[in-house]
Parts: C-alpha cells; structure tokens; sequence
C-alpha cells in the first residue's frame, strides 16, 4: 500500500471508528485504484422534499440528491466518518455524528453546499443523533463509552446553531437508537446489542428508568404519527429452540419483526412492558425477513421497513397485517418516506447506492407479476399495489477486497436456512447479541451457551466454548451448515469470511472509552490483584487468554467443566459472563461466583480489579 493510500486509509476509518459504527476497517478501506467506498448508513429529506441528503460511513461525506431528476447534485467530505445524520427543524441545518474525532457537527445547508459551522465534543464513539421537534436540543448516544449527550441548540439572530454540551447521562448498556417523545422532555434509548430500553429526562439530564425487551439487535426506532404507541425493529433468539431445519423454518429458532407498545405504558414503570403490546412479523416459512434495520411510518399509515439482511424493504398496510416487499440494493439500513409522493428513499450500505421505490394502488383486475420496467429498475406488481423501484449509484466503484467480500457475507441471512438469520444476527457488529443460543458449538444440544464477541476473534484459538476447533475456517463451515442449515459455502467464500473476521478489533475497555483519566492508580493496583490471584494462569499475554481448555468448577446443564477461557480484551463491554451468561457483572463474577480467588479481596482489592478489567 502506497503512503496516500495509507493516509487516506487512516482519514477514513481506524480500527476502533469501525467497531463504533458497526463494521469491520475493510468495509472503509481503500484497494488498489484508491477508489474509497461510499457505505451510506442514513437518509433524510430537506424540509422542501426536494433534495435528499445522505451520510456515509465510509467517505465521511454529506451527499445531496435532486428528487425530480434522481441525480446524485453534490458531495461534501466534512468528517473522517459518520455514522448518523438528520436535518435540523429549521430547514438551514444538517446534525451529523463524526465517530471517528467523536464530535457533534453543525452543518449548514445552503445554496446546494453543505459546510461544516461547528464541532462539538460528546462523549467517545457517538454512533446516532436524534433533534428535538422544535429544535432547541438534540441527544447523541455514544456506543462504548456508554451514555448519551444532551445538547442544547440556541437559534442567534444570525441564524446559527451555537451547541452546548447540557448533560451527559450514564447508561447501563451500550446505546444506539434512540427516539425523543414531543413535550415529554424524555428520551427513549435502545442497546445496541441485547434488549434494554432506557428512558432519560432531557430537562434535568438524569436516567428515568430501564425495561427489558424480549429480543436484541434494536434497529429502528419511531414513535406512530399518532403519538400513541413506540413501534422497534429487532430479532428474538430463542434459546430453548434447536437450529434444527424444523426450528429455523418456521421462526422458532430466530424471528424477525415489529414490536408496537403502549408508550404510556413503557414510560410507567409500575406496568409490565408486554401488556397490550403486539409483534408483527416480518417473515414466514417460507420466507424469512432476516436482520430488520430502519423503518418509517408514511402519511397513508403505511410503515416502510428495511429488511437488510435479505436485501429488500417490506411495505406494511392495513394495520401492518399485510405486507409486501421489493428488492433494494445490498444491505438497506435506512428508510425515509417523502409525503403525499407515495414514494420512499432507502440507504443501501454494501451497494453505495440509494434506491428509491414508488408505489400505486393496482386495478382489482391485475395479476401478480414481477420483472423489470426499465433499465436499472424493478417492477412487482400485486393485486393490491404496485411497487417500482430504481437504484442510484452514490459514486464510482470497485473491486471488493476480500475482507469486504467477507463482510457481506457475514451480514448475509440468505447464507441461513430460508433467509431467517445471519451471522450478524447473533455477532451483532461482530461484538454479542449477549444471548444464550443451543447449537452444535460444543458438540451436543441441551446446555445453551453465551454467544460470545468476535472481536479479536483473530487472536483467540482455539474456537468454540470447549476449545476443539482449530481453524477458523472449519468454524464458518460449521457455522453455516449446522447452526444456519444453509448450503455448505466454497472454500473461498469461507476464507473471505476468515478474512473479515480477522479485521474485527477488540473494543475499547469502558474505562479507557471515557474521557479522562482519574483511576490510573487504582488500575496500577488492580494489575497487582489480577497477578496475585493467579488470573493471568488462564488469561495471559497480550490476548488475556491461552490455548488450552480448565475445568474451573462451573458445569452446564450436560455436566461438562472444562472451558476455553475467552479473552478479556474488551471484556467490560459485555452484559454477562461464564458460558451460559450466569453472573451479569463484572463484581458478580467475584462476589457471587467468587470465580478462581485464591484469597478473599478487601473492598479496595475488588474495586481495583473491576477497575483493572474495566481498562482492558
């Protein structure tokens, strides 16, 4: 690679501004032509509907689009990365997220430019913004260091946007979507990889209260035009299910959809989450919705739903109990609809491109058909509505290296058996879904085990909770055929699986993934504990791990003692611990387990320790 190529490398995305947004450094890579790809991650419209804005990952860009002629206008480069952006209530402004420099940019959108006014500092690796209806705050939610931001946004006389940082409020998970209720003064904040939902007072910038979903991989967020109900995009993984072909066929394994909830009743902590809630599915037996993304609601009260795994939207109508879908380009993460145009604009991530989908009611008389309309365009036409579709190229290609071959595939549910899961399903961002799957991982069914992060996974051999697997191409041919019922993969599609895995770096500790420093001294002493108490016999080096298996007294449900230990790079950033997800903190693992001490730790020697593990 040649020295621009390294800069523009290093411009683009580093390891960890990937992790922050979801997806491995290869994905943002430049090949040889220096060719950067585009991997737009949002969508919106300016207050006009004429032009149609989109940010990208990849270039770290702004790029305007003309709805009437469907031409790509402008791009603006204004970051090394973004992973979200949304346009400001008063028509002037765009707010975007930089990951990468971990600040807040006030764009402004004028005359067909956008320029960059201003750059906030939030809190690190900040992945979503969300504006308030009247535009006078907004909130970013930051993944790994675990809180979010709120910002309030003074209008001058001049019409500028000044940002200033009014709270910044820890999460017990790490977020992601997010959604403010109008005239509430509260923000609804969604995990990024299980099922948590918080909801945080933006007037005195403190944490209201935490439910717990039935699911994870939260998507999509959007509160009904009503004002009534918060409808989220997610999966539901069942542990008590075998990957059977009989469990995945039908959605028992792995189920994709919409959860509607009474908003009043989420926001009141006395009521049980699930009453009078409903989930729609989103797939059948014979086709499954794998990965459900961003949605959005259109003023017909149809809700326009990105499902990215499968490569298509799905239209819902008649109170979303019918459906209809269309392809789109590859991995569709977002979704805006354009009022009374009976049109939506999806973001295609692997495609670096932007679909753009019409639709018609049908003449009762027509019949179900499906084919092209015109050239780079798609037409289904259905007894009830007619679906047009056509795709607009953000900018130049390229040949995939093999690592972002391998990143597709990873994201792909059709590798699983009819479309229902892929390996993102359960390794949300390469990290952890942090639920419990029974699959053929240690060789028999009956013990659900805790789906561990892939990140690092390059470092960590042997594979599987038992340590049998020695390469991690066996383990995707495992993974595939059995886990996934899917047709058994070529030997380079696996290596290009290998290939991605191996980019998938570990995440920061929670400590170091915060602002400042102040517990320098007690990670100096909790280094001390760590050795003392033997720890680093099973998590040692560089990797905090060895290659060998221990029986370290905690048996599964099968009787077996002997684990591989996973590594504790990034160990803080998971939500339980132990194979089957027994202790859920880091403390719990002393405390209640009292895992492996030889010596009973004072207050300060645990304190210290957690604090330890905390900076890995």
């Amino acid at each position: 690679m040649c020295l621009q190529m390294w800069f523009d490398w290093l411009r683009s995305a580093s390891c960890l501004v990937a992790i922050a947004c979801g997806f491995s450094v290869s994905a943002a890579a430049v090949a040889g032509d220096g060719i950067l790809l585009h991997r737009p991650v949002a969508i919106d419209q300016t207050h006009s509907g004429k032009t149609i804005v989109v940010a990208s990952r990849g270039r770290g860009s702004v790029t305007l689009l003309d709805r009437a002629s469907r031409r790509v206008e402008a791009e603006f480069s204004v970051a090394r990365s973004l992973c979200d952006l949304a346009v400001h209530p008063d028509g002037r402004h765009l707010l975007a997220v930089d990951d990468a420099a971990h600040e807040l940019l006030i764009l402004e959108l004028a005359n067909g430019r956008v320029t960059v006014t201003k750059r906030l500092a939030v809190s690190r690796f900040p992945v979503d913004v969300e504006i308030a209806t009247d535009g006078s705050i907004c909130t970013v939610t930051s993944l790994w260091s675990r809180c979010v931001t709120i910002v309030r946004l003074d209008t001058t006389s001049a019409g500028t946007l000044p940002p200033r940082v009014a709270a910044t409020v820890a999460l017990p998970f790490a977020p992601r979507g997010q959604v403010l209720i109008p005239h509430r003064g509260q923000a609804i904040i969604a995990d990024s990889f299980g099922g948590r939902i918080a909801v945080v007072n933006t007037d005195s910038g403190k944490l209201d209260l935490v439910r717990e979903l039935p699911g994870h991989n939260i998507r999509g967020l959007a509160i009904d035009p009503a004002g009534r109900r918060l409808w989220i995009a997610h999966q539901i993984l069942n542990h008590l299910a075998q990957p059977t072909r009989g469990d995945i066929h039908w959605g028992v394994l792995m189920s994709n959809g919409l959860r509607s909830l009474d908003l009043s009743r989420l926001l009141d902590g006395s009521h049980e989450l699930l009453e009078d809630s409903r989930f729609v599915s989103l797939g059948d037996g014979s086709r499954g919705a794998g990965d459900p993304a961003g949605f959005a609601f259109d003023d017909r009260g149809r809700i326009v739903v990105a499902l990215s795994g499968v490569n298509e939207v799905s239209v819902l109508f008649d109170d979303a109990y019918r459906s209809r879908r269309i392809p789109t380009g590859r991995r569709p993460a977002a979704v805006v609809t354009i009022p009374e145009a009976s049109e939506f604009w999806v973001a295609n991530t692997f495609s670096d491109s932007v679909s753009v989908v019409e639709s018609f009611e049908t003449p009762d008389d027509s019949q179900p058909s499906a084919g092209p309309s015109s050239a780079g365009s798609r037409k289904l036409v259905f007894h009830d509505l007619t679906l047009v579709a056509h795709d607009i190229p953000l900018g130049a290609s390229r040949p995939l290296t093999p690592a972002e071959r391998g990143e597709l595939l990873f994201h792909d549910a059709r590798l699983s058996h009819a479309n229902w899961f892929s390996c993102h399903s359960c390794h949300t961002d390469g990290h952890t879904s942090n639920q419990l799957a029974d699959t053929l991982g240690d060789g028999d069914y009956g013990a659900p085990k805790r789906i561990p992060s892939l990140l690092g996974v390059r470092d960590t051999d042997p594979w599987a909770w038992n340590g049998t697997v020695k390469q991690l191409q066996e383990q995707v041919h495992r993974s595939v055929q059995s886990t996934m019922q899917g047709r058994a993969i070529p030997a380079e599609r696996a290596d290009d699986l290998v290939a991605y895995m191996r980019t998938l770096q570990p995440p920061p500790g929670l400590a170091d993934s915060k602002t400042g420093g102040p517990f320098a001294e007690s990670v100096a002493r909790g280094r001390k504990v760590f050795s003392r108490q033997g720890c680093a016999r099973c998590h040692t080096g560089r990797t905090y791990t060895t290659h060998t298996s221990y029986n370290v007294g905690l048996a599964d449900a099968l009787g077996n003692e002997r684990f591989n230990p996973p590594s504790l790079r990034g160990v803080s950033q998971r939500s339980s611990f132990f194979h089957d997800g027994r202790a859920e903190s880091l403390r719990d693992v002393f405390t209640t387990h009292e895992h492996q001490i030889a010596k009973a730790l004072s207050g300060r020697e645990l304190d210290d320790l957690v604090r330890y593990l905390q900076h890995l």
